[in-house]
């Protein structure tokens, strides 16, 4: 157990979550975020002797091997500042890449959050931005039996094509995370979260959507249409490509959003203020000591 005061807690933390190379003002975002994240969640571990883990159960905590100048500046240009709601600090969520869109809370952990509401992400230039998958329908079944959803031959994949943000479909998210989809084989049925599914696969996140055919994956921020129907039917044979956006959860900020908007805003002193409000909606920034 490493006990430290905060801000120095804070100095092993934001490199590891963050890299040291980018912008201070995205710096100093992310410094915000731990700081009122470590001040929230105080205490959780209390039963086993400590506050915080060293891994992404809390935060990444690397100790002095984790500090670097830009970091160190970072975290003292905001010494005690953190986020609140209602004079309560708040859960400050963040993740890699929300991809176009961040969610609402309600859509991801259950419950409805007033500071956690899917807003536009600018993350389009970022290499965490878009990513694909190419398998098989043989392959997909083969690791829906491994994982106890068995269907036999896959035949359909029901769920609403991905377009445009934000969305507003009962089987999708705000953000276009796949919330529920069915998948019909020669054997049975099977429903399943977009979690589920993206745990089976082993994908970045559940804003994912299905192509099976020649030519480029569609790209839903382009074209803002839906590229297929409601039920994909799925043909013997051919590759099947499960293309999707962002990495992570995409609950409140996204770094690479973060990162994007202080890098067009560049020059522009205490921008990281704007970073904040934007992802955290309501939000105030206070300085707790």
């Amino acid at each position: 157990v490493n006990v430290v005061p905060l801000e120095q807690y804070l100095y092993g933390v934001v490199g590891k979550e963050m890299s040291p190379s980018w912008n201070s003002e995205a710096l100093k975002a992310q410094a915000v975020a731990a700081r009122t994240y470590a001040v929230s969640h105080k205490r959780y571990f209390n039963s086993r002797g400590f506050d915080m883990t060293d891994d992404t159960n809390s935060q990444i905590y690397a100790g002095m091997d984790g500090e670097s100048p830009s970091v160190i500046n970072a975290i003292d240009a905001t010494n005690g500042e953190i986020l609140t709601y209602k004079d309560k600090p708040i859960d400050a969520f963040f993740c890699a890449s929300a991809g176009g869109w961040t969610e609402n809370s309600e859509n991801v952990w259950g419950n409805s959050v007033a500071y956690l509401r899917g807003v536009a992400d600018a993350s389009d230039k970022m290499p965490a931005y878009r990513w694909s998958v190419v398998t098989t329908p043989e392959k997909m079944a083969a690791n829906l039996t491994a994982a106890g959803k068995s269907v036999g031959k896959i035949k359909t994949i029901a769920v609403s094509p991905l377009t445009r943000r934000p969305m507003a479909v009962s089987d999708r998210g705000v953000s276009g995370r796949v919330l529920t989809l069915t998948i019909t084989g020669t054997k049975g049925q099977v429903r399943m979260t977009g979690n589920a599914f993206q745990a089976v696969f082993g994908l970045r996140s559940t804003l994912f959507d299905f192509y099976q055919g020649k030519g480029a994956v569609p790209d839903p921020d382009r074209t803002g249409k839906a590229d297929r129907k409601q039920i994909l039917t799925i043909k013997e044979g051919q590759p099947v490509t499960i293309f999707g956006l962002g990495w992570g959860h995409g609950l409140g900020m996204s770094q690479y959003g973060a990162y994007q908007m202080a890098q067009e805003n560049a020059g522009t002193k205490g921008y990281y203020r704007k970073i904040l409000a934007h992802y955290y909606t309501g939000t105030r920034l206070e300085r707790l000591y």
